[in-house]
């Protein structure tokens, strides 16, 4: 595996210093055909120009022959050079798949056989610098016929076989399929499907060959200018007719196999010593349901204490005083943020839905600052048993640790007031710290530049989640020009939504057109997976809203753009855009639970159904404190390593059992290379 990125990594280094066109890239038959056939008139070319200069000495002729195919700047070092390219980043891609999908699979001897192959053609490319005085014409011929000549085609033919005529057992094909039909559970790869990596190892098989080919064309103009004749031509003649039946035959068998392997992938959990990390493998819609702690004073009138299972404010409290104590009062910042956080029993007001409370007489907790959770735990000491919520076991090194008892306010006589474990509902204008927001803008690839999309991702931008899309420049061939790769940049929103928000959701942005502020009355989101024709590639992704009768009216789905594609030119074709749009009818709610996810490392599986729909919750009181807002999001992008062209994208929600909040995820389907490959081999 370091060898062949070691050889990617000097090839990459190479590629960057060429100016190298996409054009030039040979994936097909016919265009390998002709790419060696114009090689070899080429060769040949150069073989005749300077051999026709009989002032040369041969030492001079073989330099001028060097610099004359491999220079920089030279257009046939150039054709090679992207084929070599694309051939290396195709050998790691697949190869690091293998290991890391199949690890008892026995990679090593069919990795080996492609790097022998590939170092004899790039260590003879990397000679160019011919010097006369050390390099005779003796060892440079003794050179080409010991490590070319008589090894590249028998390298070839062995590794042919390998692949696809192996008289010991199955062949490699025929392992792999077999491989991949026999992976227990359920498949992910955050780096691209099953079929995208099998036609990667396609690409690699094919153009393997066809550099090491024209290491023999190379090695036949040496031979030429030091000794013309010797029966070259005809030692060419069959060099090159082999190679072509072998990519034929190469072409012919990939494309009777692909259509056995899927095209969906998803990504994977943390596996072996990897933990979720906040922002690198989830995000949270923060705040947008979460547990507080409250001095009930403060939640009814201001003389008077009130019972917590009376409390409901629809629009919080301003909780002025924060503190037991009435003369101790507490400055809120903009954001609701106690500037004195030891005389407050949350670091966050609530500005939304206070509800559903119970009473404490005498709560100790530890207190969060700067953290998505409120509380890392709290229990009333009054009733421990009753009232123990998080972990109450793992200190509060990394918090405010407080206790609080009931008291009698100085002008209630007599009257004692309880605190409120309550649930608050961060989903109004004035909950800037919580996550309550929605972009339903588009998230669009450059197709005026012949972008399509490469990836996708949910991301959280000030506090509000959107998608965003990486996009690349296609080919022919649904071939991603290399280095053309980048995310869409995110628009900035945060302030016109804000605007739009102060105006009764009018303004730039509209509510519920352009983005959505979370209601639980109104909002669901489905569960899709949109695959578009074949022909068609992804040009854009958002979240929209579906409108339907009953409950939850206003529901979120995800919505494809899609272009017609023309393989051939490699052109996305103009006036042939539109959207895609799901059926918004889900009747079934999906069957979840509210455990953290986080607390537990076992693997998740895919428990939604396309007819479903999720809603958000606070997780559990007992094991979390009621302090996560789940569903989490995964946090890492859909696409492959050798960034592809989309055909569908889903989105899904996955845990690890029915307890478990679990995840909502992106589901990505590759190109359907099956459908391409038998139009351009028909008679496969």
């Amino acid at each position: 595996m370091v060898k062949i990125i070691f050889l990617f990594l000097m090839v990459f280094t190479i590629y960057q210093s060429s100016k190298v066109l996409a054009a030039d890239e040979a994936v097909t038959v016919d265009q390998i055909v002709t790419f060696l056939d114009k090689y070899q008139k080429d060769i040949e070319k150069a073989v005749k120009k300077i051999s026709s200069n009989k002032k040369l000495e041969k030492p001079t002729m073989l330099k001028y022959y060097f610099k004359r195919i491999f220079a920089k700047n030279s257009d046939i070092y150039q054709r090679i050079t992207v084929n070599e390219y694309l051939l290396a980043g195709r050998q790691v891609d697949f190869f690091s798949y293998l290991r890391r999908t199949l690890p008892d699979f026995p990679t090593n001897k069919t990795s080996k056989m492609l790097i022998d192959i590939f170092k004899i053609h790039h260590n003879f490319q990397q000679n160019r610098e011919f010097d006369e005085k050390k390099d005779t014409e003796k060892s440079i011929k003794t050179y080409v016929n010991k490590n070319i000549d008589s090894v590249i085609p028998k390298k070839l033919s062995n590794f042919h076989d390998h692949v696809l005529k192996s008289r010991a057992g199955p062949n490699l094909l025929d392992r792999i399929i077999e491989e991949i039909d026999n992976i227990p559970g359920e498949r992910c790869d955050e780096n691209g499907s099953l079929q995208d990596k099998f036609y990667n190892f396609y690409i690699s098989c094919i153009l393997t060959d066809l550099l090491a080919t024209t290491t023999m064309i190379d090695s036949y103009g040496v031979q030429e200018l030091i000794k013309s004749g010797s029966g070259n031509k005809k030692k060419l003649k069959n060099i090159i007719a082999e190679s072509k039946k072998r990519i034929t035959e190469y072409s012919k068998e990939f494309t009777s196999a692909i259509g056995q392997i899927p095209i969906n992938y998803r990504n994977c959990d943390p596996s072996g010593d990897e933990i979720h990390q906040r922002g690198v493998t989830y995000i949270e819609m923060v705040g947008l349901y979460q547990n507080i702690l409250m001095y009930s004073h403060y939640l009814g009138s201001e003389t008077s204490c009130v019972a917590c299972d009376n409390v409901d404010l629809p629009n919080g409290t301003t909780n002025k005083n924060c503190h037991i104590q009435l003369q101790e009062s507490t400055p809120w910042d903009e954001n609701g943020v106690p500037e004195d956080f030891k005389s407050c029993t949350t670091p966050r007001n609530c500005y939304g839905r206070i509800h559903s409370c119970m009473t404490m007489w005498n709560p100790e907790y530890c207190m969060l600052k700067n953290d998505a959770r409120r509380y890392k735990w709290v229990r009333d000491i009054y009733d421990p048993a009753a009232h123990s919520y998080g972990d109450i076991n793992s200190g509060c090194s990394d918090g405010l640790y407080d206790r609080r008892e009931y008291d009698t306010e100085s002008y209630i006589k007599f009257s004692k007031c309880p605190y409120c474990w309550c649930l608050c509902d961060g989903i109004t204008p004035s909950s800037k710290l919580a996550v309550n927001t929605i972009s339903l803008l588009p998230a669009m690839s450059l197709a005026a530049k012949n972008k399509v999309v490469t990836g996708a991702k949910m991301i959280i931008k000030d506090n509000i989640l959107h998608i965003q899309v990486s996009d690349a420049t296609i080919g022919p061939n649904y071939i991603v020009q290399a280095l053309t790769d980048s995310w869409v940049k995110l628009p900035d929103m945060k302030d016109d939504v804000q605007e739009s928000l102060a105006h009764n959701g009018w303004g730039k942005l509209k509510q519920d057109t352009d983005y959505v502020l979370w209601d639980w009355e109104k909002n669901a989101i489905n569960m899709d997976e949109i695959l578009i024709k074949y022909g068609r590639v992804i040009t854009g992704l958002k979240f929209g809203i579906k409108n339907i009768e009953g409950k939850f009216p206003d529901r979120i789905q995800i919505q494809v753009h899609s272009t017609e594609y023309d393989w051939k030119s490699g052109k996305l074709l103009k006036d042939t855009e539109k959207w895609h749009y799901p059926d918004g009818e889900h009747p079934n709610m999906g069957n979840y639970g509210r455990l953290n996810p986080l607390l537990t490392n076992k693997n998740t599986v895919v428990d939604s159904k396309t007819n479903e729909y999720y809603k958000f919750f606070k997780s559990d009181a007992k094991s979390d404190a009621g302090q996560t807002t789940v569903p989490l999001i995964e946090a890492p992008g859909v696409g492959a390593d050798a960034p592809a062209a989309m055909s569908g994208i889903g989105l899904h929600h996955r845990s690890s059992n029915r307890e478990n909040g679990g995840f909502f995820g992106l589901t990505a389907y590759s190109i359907n290379y099956d459908q391409y490959m038998n139009e351009l081999y028909p008679d496969a």
